[in-house]
C-alpha cells in the first residue's frame, strides 16, 4: 500500500527502505528505492478570457510552484454559471499557455476554470475567471446578440 512521508522537500530525490517491526523483532531493510517527493502543482495565475464570434481564447501564467514535478499539461473548462456545472466547452494543452474553445454561443458570459496537472495528478486548486463581457466581438459585430443588462 502507498504511504506518505511528511516533511520532505518537493523536487528532492530520496532513497527509501522499509523495515517491519512486530513483537518478535525487526526485519531486515528492503533494498532502497529512489523516489522524488512531489505534490500537485499550484493553480495557474493571471487567467484571461477573450471572446470572439462563437469562440473564446483563454490565456494564463504557469503556476509559481510545480509541486516538485514539471507540469505535464493544462485543462481549461468553460461554464455558463460561476458555480460550474456541466462545461460548455473544454480544451487541453501540453506546453502552451493559451487555448481556444470553439462552438460557443454568442452573447453568453462565460466563466473559465484552468488547472495544471503534473505526475502527482490534477490538483484540487484551480484558477477561475469570469469574462467581463464573454464576447468582446459583439461590440463591433452587428449580428452578434448581447444578453440584456
Amino acid at each position: 500500500s502507498p504511504f506518505n512521508i511528511p516533511g520532505l522537500d518537493n523536487g528532492t530525490t530520496y532513497d527509501v527502505a522499509i523495515r517491519t517491526r512486530n513483537t518478535i523483532g525487526t526485519s531486515p531493510a528492503t533494498s532502497p528505492e529512489s523516489a522524488t517527493a512531489r505534490t500537485v502543482a499550484d493553480a495557474p495565475t493571471a487567467v484571461t478570457v477573450t471572446g470572439a464570434a462563437g469562440a473564446a481564447t483563454v490565456a494564463w501564467t504557469a503556476p509559481v510552484d510545480d509541486g516538485g514535478s514539471a507540469v505535464t499539461g493544462y485543462t481549461v473548462r468553460l461554464f455558463a454559471a460561476a458555480t460550474g456545472g456541466t462545461p460548455i466547452g473544454t480544451c487541453t494543452t501540453v506546453d502552451e499557455l493559451t487555448c481556444v474553445v470553439t462552438g460557443l454561443t454568442n452573447g453568453v458570459t462565460i466563466h473559465a476554470d484552468v488547472v495544471a496537472g503534473n505526475e502527482a495528478g490534477p490538483p484540487a486548486a484551480h484558477a477561475s475567471v469570469r469574462s467581463p463581457s464573454g464576447h468582446p466581438s459583439c461590440r463591433s459585430t452587428p449580428w452578434c446578440r448581447r444578453p440584456p443588462p
